[in-house]
C-alpha cells in the first residue's frame, strides 16, 4: 500500500476548536476549508488541488472524466483561468425553472428539437397532409413541460456515456462537496479567503460564489455530477430538514 502524508490542523490541543472556541460554525468551516487547500499546495506542490468534503462519494467516472476534461476542455482560454470547478451541484436545484439563463436556452432548445420531431411522428402517423405551425408549438411545449416534470437531471444522465459529453458551464453559489482548483486559483482562493467572515446566512460556499463578481473571477461546474452527496443531517444548522441539503 501507498500512503501519503497527512495533517492534521488541531494536532496537540485540547479540543477541536482551536485557539478561539468562540469562532462560529461557519467561519469555522470555511477555516478548516482554507487549513486544507493550503497544506495541499504546501505539501504536495500540485499542478490542481481536488477538495472532496466527507460526506461526498466520487462516482465511478469521475477520473476519466476528470482526465479528459483537463487535457481537453482546460486549454479554452475562458476555462484555462478559471477559480474553480464545481463536481456536484445539487439535483433539486438542477431544473430548468431556475434563475440561470443558460438553462432557459437549452430548455427551449429542447422545444425546439423535440417539437418539430413530434409534429413529423404525428403528422405521418395520423396521415394529415402538410405542416401544421400551431401542431407544432403545441408538441414544442409539451415537450418543454414534460422534461421538467421529469426532472432535467434524469436526463443529464445520458451524458455519462461518454467523457466528452461532459458538460461544463458557469457555476452558481451553492454547495461545495468536491471542487477543483488549479494551483494558481488555488492560491488566489486562499487570499480571497481570509478576507471574508463566514456566518450563518453567509457560508464559505456564498462566500466563494460571492468573490467571483467582486474580484472579476469566473468558475463552472460539471454535468451531471461527479460525486454524490449522501451527507443526512447537517452540523452547521440546528433544524433537522434532510430534504433541504
Amino acid at each position: 500500500a501507498v500512503y501519503g502524508p497527512v495533517a492534521n490542523r488541531y494536532e496537540g490541543t485540547e479540543d477541536d476548536y482551536g485557539d478561539d472556541p468562540s469562532t462560529n460554525s461557519f467561519e469555522k468551516e470555511k477555516q478548516d476549508y482554507v487549513y486544507c487547500l493550503e497544506s495541499s499546495l504546501q505539501t504536495y506542490n500540485p499542478d490542481y488541488v481536488l477538495m472532496v468534503e466527507d460526506d461526498a462519494v466520487p462516482e465511478e467516472q469521475i477520473f476519466p472524466v476528470l482526465e479528459h476534461l483537463l487535457r481537453a476542455r482546460f486549454s479554452e482560454p475562458h476555462l484555462r483561468d478559471a477559480l474553480y470547478l464545481k463536481l456536484y451541484h445539487p439535483e433539486r436545484l438542477q431544473h430548468y425553472i431556475n434563475p440561470e439563463p443558460m438553462r432557459i436556452l437549452e430548455w427551449v432548445g429542447v422545444g425546439m428539437l423535440l417539437g418539430p420531431l413530434l409534429t413529423w411522428i404525428y403528422m405521418r402517423f395520423a396521415s394529415r397532409p402538410g405542416f401544421s405551425w400551431p401542431v407544432m408549438l403545441f408538441f414544442s411545449l409539451y415537450s418543454m413541460g414534460l422534461v421538467e416534470l421529469v426532472g432535467r437531471h434524469y436526463f443529464l444522465e445520458l451524458r455519462r456515456l461518454s467523457p466528452s459529453l461532459y458538460s461544463v458551464v458557469p457555476a452558481s453559489q451553492c454547495c461545495t462537496p468536491a471542487m477543483l482548483f488549479p494551483a494558481p486559483a488555488a492560491r488566489r482562493t486562499l487570499t480571497y479567503l481570509s478576507q471574508v467572515y463566514c456566518h450563518k446566512g453567509f457560508g464559505k460556499d456564498m462566500a466563494l460564489y460571492s468573490l467571483l463578481r467582486a474580484k472579476g473571477e469566473r468558475a463552472y461546474v460539471v454535468e451531471p455530477n461527479l460525486v454524490k452527496h449522501i451527507g443526512l443531517f447537517s452540523s452547521l444548522r440546528y433544524n433537522f430538514h434532510p430534504s433541504l441539503l
